[in-house]
């Protein structure tokens, strides 16, 4: 594990940039984000993915823990994870009339790397040294899709 700790070192610093940016992008067009409740959760979603994604990368550059103690992390990571993406689409207004577009962009990273979490984290957690690259594959996925969350923020509605 000591080799994955420059991937640590890069995800966590694009993330914590990547969320200082999402802050811009919202308050550059924070009214167009008011207006819309689904946008509002959407907005809550991409701060949890770059967060998930910085706090996966912590984990991993942890010295000294063993894949299955990381495994374990990542499995409780994955659950808390999951349950906030769940509590945040259970709590939109589905008469928006952005809603549904809004619905199939939203759900593909967010979802997705709570799965591959809590897959990387059983991997991990059984032993198995190649949980790392599921993990991998959960770090780009946040990244990408959140910058492609963030894009839509920072152009904004300007109708």
């Amino acid at each position: 594990m000591a080799n994955w700790g420059n991937m640590a070192q890069i995800v966590s610093t694009a993330s914590a940039t990547l969320m200082g940016l999402l802050f811009v992008a919202i308050q550059l067009n924070r009214d167009w984000i008011i207006k819309y409740p689904s946008i509002r959760g959407r907005a809550t979603e991409t701060l949890l993915v770059f967060a998930l994604a910085l706090i996966v990368a912590i984990l991993l550059a942890i010295p000294g823990q063993s894949v299955r103690q990381l495994g374990v992390e990542l499995l409780v990571m994955g659950i808390i994870y999951g349950f906030a993406v769940l509590a945040i689409n259970t709590n939109r207004k589905q008469g928006d009339s952005i809603a549904s577009l809004d619905r199939r962009l939203r759900h593909t990273p967010a979802v997705s790397s709570a799965v591959l979490t809590l897959i990387s984290g059983s991997m991990l957690a059984a032993g198995f040294a190649s949980g790392l690259y599921w993990l991998l594959a959960t770090m780009i996925l946040a990244l990408v899709g959140g910058i492609t969350s963030a894009w839509i923020f920072l152009i904004g509605d300007h109708n």
